[in-house]
């Protein structure tokens, strides 16, 4: 690379780019050889810059938007997967180890997860219903039926990925029937259920106006606000009460079914207690 740079603008003649040069240059920049955590085409990196333009193009969107509504009436709406049992990927361990072990419920309980789906509003205000969508055998609940709170919404799949025909009773349920606002403005990404705008038309009660604004391809990490704030607090929040659990009650099965509810109707509820900004 230093020979086609030298090359390209000619900064010294006759130069060969020795293996003095480079351990100088390696040393001089602070560079160490790290493990590559992902691989990019050339084509991703061109489109980077389009991504980023397309991001703050909606935000100018949107803020226009803004000095027109109150904020009230903006949400931003997206799945976010959780593990059964949430743990921390560190800890503290003499230095040398090789392996370093941590005590969880079940480790099957790691690699499984539900969904739930916040309403985040632009003023800070949670949503009054956390959509809930659980795993379950042929896709429904048993007879015994589950643990149920006012705050939470909750739905069986055959996976924890929300499934197009639980987008309209999610709207009618958790975004449209506690909002005061005549008209909600929702902020959504460019999942194929979240495109098809007739469906969820569908979900919207009589007499009230839902205006659907699509976060561009790519940019939910740049633009969203639940992925770029909410998600990683009620991760951390759900880490935190997982973890005192295991410290306090080591027999307490926190990834069971009604106590994964029991987790996410205090996680809503403390939530919705006060602004978040």
């Amino acid at each position: 690379m230093a020979l086609s740079v030298n090359r390209e603008y000619g900064f010294v003649d006759g130069f060969k780019a020795s293996k003095e040069w480079i351990w100088k240059f390696v040393r001089e920049c602070g560079l160490r050889s790290r493990k590559v955590t992902s691989f990019v085409t050339t084509r991703n990196l061109r489109s980077r810059q389009e991504v980023e333009d397309a991001a703050n193009a909606f935000v100018a969107e949107v803020r226009a938007e803004m000095a027109r509504y109150p904020r009230s009436a903006f949400c931003n709406i997206d799945q976010c997967g959780i593990t059964r049992e949430v743990v921390s990927q560190r800890t503290l361990a003499p230095m040398g180890v090789k392996q370093v072990h941590r005590v969880v419920q079940s480790v099957a309980s790691l690699t499984h997860s539900y969904t739930v789906v916040p309403v985040l509003y632009a003023d800070g205000t949670l949503g009054e219903k956390l959509f809930v969508i659980l795993p379950e055998p042929k896709g429904r609940f048993p007879q015994s039926g589950y643990w149920s709170a006012p705050n939470l919404c909750v739905v069986a799949g055959t996976s924890h990925i929300m499934r197009k025909d639980q987008v309209p009773p999610f709207f009618s349920q958790c975004v449209m029937a506690g909002s005061v606002q005549p008209l909600t403005i929702a902020l959504l990404d460019s999942w194929p259920g979240f495109k098809d705008h007739d469906n969820i038309l569908s979900g919207v009660p009589e007499g009230r106006q839902l205006k659907v604004m699509t976060i561009p391809p790519g940019a939910t990490a740049l633009c969203q606000p639940l992925d770029v704030y909410f998600f990683r607090l009620l991760k951390r929040f759900i880490r935190r009460i997982h973890g005192d659990v295991i410290h306090i009650k080591p027999d307490f099965n926190i990834f069971s079914r009604d106590n994964t509810l029991k987790v996410g109707t205090a996680s809503a509820a403390s939530y919705t207690a006060f602004r978040n900004h």
